[in-house]
């Protein structure tokens, strides 16, 4: 972390010491700013320069990796939030990098600076913390536990997902809190989690979550637990493909798969479980067959329909889908269905409409859009905003406006307006929810 302690002596002879003290009280912001991001600065003006007026300045010290311990303790409590933000992420690539004799040298103050950017009030400092040490071992352990019990999920997650630090009986006491889905979602993706684990999340009976679990090939679920869920899955879509991708499954449970799953995934039964093609081949006679019979071909009923759901079908009784759809289709066509028409239909409560606009801006049937935004599922509606080409502020609306995501649940914007994951982990996520 560079020189921590100031020696004014040493600071006196070096050659630029004079001047470097000239530059800190130059009227210019622009020179004393180009002076903080030097690393050949002696410690003492780096300080001095952490109380600048200019926030600008105080950035470039707290991104500084050179900036005395001291200095970044007096930066956790700057009122500019970007100073915080950049100072979390120095932290916390820095703290698992120490090396033995640096650790003794300033542990205690960098620790200092640690658990305090760990209770900042701003949620993205407290995330930057989280997911720069969230697989390091070389942290304490009650930042970490601070950190995964965070009422803000995008902190809870990277560390509930990825930390060393957190025993079997941590992650139990915390699915026994009922927290928000991405916060199961986070365990259910640990590697190698342990059967009492998988069991508790089961028990929570939350679908999305069972799914992330089910997707999670390290997972050591208990052949009892797994015949449970495979016997509710046909009326959850969501856990078809995970199930199918699921290797090393019983005979017996591949025989009950191929009841329910779709031609599309056979494929991927086929390949995870290496079933013989005339196996496979029988299966797909089978579905073909169904598919022939006009009675089979009604799946409108495959899942239980919520409160939600009901509502929407009334709706749809007195305003026909056509009428939505032409109603939507024109606002589309003269370049009107954006973030703006979605947030006003959103506050006249006009789900209907949402529903249609996604589908159309997404490309995917109405029903699947509904059974993505009625899923309670954060993540998911996120996702659909990004594939719709919404704004992240839209994507927050959608959350609680449509999904009914609780505010402690709520998925909010990186830096104030970006989405908080690329696009590529955001259409994983939502590849979860789609057959």
């Amino acid at each position: 972390m560079g020189v921590k302690t100031t020696n004014s002596r040493t600071n006196r002879r070096m050659p630029h010491y004079g001047k470097d003290k000239e530059l800190a009280r130059d009227h210019r912001p622009e020179v004393r700013q180009k002076l903080a991001e030097r690393q050949d600065v002696a410690p003492e003006i780096l300080y001095y320069l952490a109380e600048d007026d200019d926030p600008a300045v105080r950035r470039a010290i707290a991104t500084n990796p050179s900036t005395p311990c001291q200095a970044d303790l007096l930066l956790t409590t700057d009122p500019d939030e970007q100073v915080r933000l950049d100072l979390a992420h120095k932290i916390g690539r820095l703290v698992p990098a120490l090396s033995r004799s640096e650790q003794s040298q300033v542990q205690s103050v960098t620790m200092e600076v640690l658990r305090a950017l760990a209770i900042d009030s701003l949620p993205r400092v407290r995330q930057a913390i989280a997911e720069e040490i969230k697989a390091t071992d070389a942290v304490p352990p009650d930042v970490v536990a601070r950190l995964a019990r965070d009422v803000e999920a995008l902190v809870a997650a990277p560390v509930l997902e990825f930390s060393p630090l957190l025993s079997d009986d941590d992650l139990l006491a915390i699915i026994g809190s009922a927290p928000v889905q991405d916060v199961l979602g986070a365990i259910s993706r640990r590697r190698g989690l342990a059967a009492p684990l998988c069991d508790a999340i089961v028990d929570t009976d939350n679908a999305p979550a069972i799914a992330e679990l089910l997707s999670n090939d390290s997972a050591q679920i208990r052949e009892e637990t797994l015949d449970d869920l495979i016997d509710r899955a046909p009326g959850q879509k969501l856990w078809h493909e995970p199930l199918a991708k699921r290797p090393n499954m019983s005979e017996g449970a591949v025989n009950r798969i191929c009841q329910f799953i779709s031609r599309s995934l056979l494929n991927s039964l086929q390949e995870s479980n290496q079933l013989p093609p005339e196996f496979t081949d029988a299966v797909a006679a089978r579905i073909d067959c169904s598919a022939d019979d006009p009675a089979a071909q009604d799946d409108s009923h495959d899942e239980p329909m919520s409160a939600d759901d009901e509502i929407e079908e009334e709706e749809e009784d007195e305003r026909t889908r056509e009428q939505i759809q032409q109603e939507v289709r024109a606002y589309h066509e003269v370049g009107r269905l954006d973030d703006d028409m979605l947030r006003e239909r959103m506050e006249r409560n006009d789900r209907r409409f949402c529903f249609h606009a996604f589908a159309c801006l997404t490309g995917l049937d109405v029903n699947k859009v509904r059974h993505i935004l009625c899923a309670h599922s954060a993540i998911a509606a996120v996702a659909l905003s990004r594939r719709a080409g919404l704004s992240m502020r839209t994507a927050i609306d959608v959350q609680s406006k449509i999904a009914n995501i609780p505010n402690n649940g709520l998925i909010y914007a990186k830096n104030g307006v970006d989405y908080p994951q690329s696009d590529a982990e955001l259409e994983q996520r939502l590849k979860m929810f789609l057959d």
